[in-house]
């Protein structure tokens, strides 16, 4: 427990302003959302509905880019004190790996306690009618599961030699790279939908990243 605690410190010095700026975003996102949706007529329901299901796009890229930059920024550190520090601690480097992966996932953790937080402050302010019902703790739970599924797949990947990586990067710039000119040829067939639909599909890695996010639902 104190190697993780000092890890968590560890984490927090060197990432604590991307930290903050994700909560302050998993803070903001229910509240504007509801409130800038909210109607002031009950027979806008429906219309409310299609604009919160709107706002529910920004989650899951919410998620991903907490995910993957956690993954990235983890190691910039060790990176550019060439792993000295982690060498000189008494601990078997798996384990050192292994804590680095567990106090990642823990500051992911406390972004979607407080994304739950925010999402109850934000149904406190309006009454809703029984027609409709409220999911902040699934909502909440959903953002925390896709980002350490991003967090957890992005960290593989940036534990790897760096020439694995950048093969990694080159693979993904180039199918971005190649859709790009295919819609510029006008030439049919969209690779990055199949490659979205392998990646975030029901059985792809980043499935969570998928289907609706509703703060309220009926």
């Amino acid at each position: 427990m104190t190697m993780l605690r000092a890890m968590l410190w560890f984490h927090w010095r060197s990432c604590r302003n991307w930290i903050v700026a994700a909560a302050v975003v998993a803070a903001g996102l229910p509240v504007v959302s509801l409130r800038s949706s909210w109607p002031r007529d009950p027979s806008q329901m429906a219309s409310f509905l299609a604009q919160l299901e709107a706002w529910g796009v920004f989650y899951p890229v919410a998620a991903a880019i907490v995910g993957l930059v956690m993954a990235v920024i983890i190691w910039q550190a060790d990176r550019r004190g060439r792993f000295v520090y982690a060498a000189t601690l008494p601990i078997e480097p798996w384990r050192y790996v292994w804590l680095r992966f567990v106090a990642g996932a823990a500051w992911i953790v406390g972004l979607g306690l407080v994304l739950w937080a925010a999402s109850l402050v934000a149904l406190a302010t309006v009454s809703l009618p029984d027609t409709l019902r409220a999911f902040p703790t699934l909502l909440a739970l959903k953002f925390t599961l896709a980002a350490v599924s991003v967090f957890a797949i992005g960290y593989s990947i940036t534990t790897l030699p760096a020439s694995t990586t950048r093969i990694v990067s080159r693979v993904v710039l180039g199918l971005v790279v190649l859709q790009a000119l295919a819609l510029l040829l006008g030439i049919e067939g969209n690779w990055l939908a199949a490659v979205g639909e392998a990646l975030i599909g029901r059985w792809g890695p980043f499935a969570l990243l998928g289907g609706r996010w509703m703060l309220i639902d009926v």
